[in-house]
């Protein structure tokens, strides 16, 4: 995001979290991808993200971003088939009360 040499600058507009979901499932709907960090806190094996059942507990806005490694927030557009071991290719499961937790960012074009 805003990353790219010559690029369009990134336009950032806040908006209320419902219209966010609203957004992103017309987006994933649409065969749009997204990007998630899982890595801390994914069960794979169980093939499920949930901060709660993994670790019992939860975290403000604010502490959840300090989680990011690589400085950024987490982004959304979602298609993810990135192994083979679970049925159906491996596609992950993403609840609204997920997205609500987690999500920061909405790409919208």
């Amino acid at each position: 995001m805003g990353n790219v040499i010559g690029g369009r600058p990134v336009l950032y507009n806040n908006q209320p979290m419902e219209l966010l979901l609203n957004m992103g499932t017309a987006s994933l709907k649409a065969g749009d991808v997204c990007g998630c960090e899982i890595s801390k806190r994914f069960a794979l094996s169980q093939g499920v993200e949930d901060f709660k059942l993994v670790f019992d507990e939860t975290f403000c806005e604010a502490n959840r971003l300090s989680y990011d490694e690589y400085g950024s927030p987490h982004k959304l557009r979602v298609k993810n088939s990135w192994c083979e071991k679970q049925s159906e290719k491996y596609y992950l499961v993403m609840s609204s009360d997920w997205f609500q937790y987690f999500e920061f960012e909405v790409v919208v074009d």
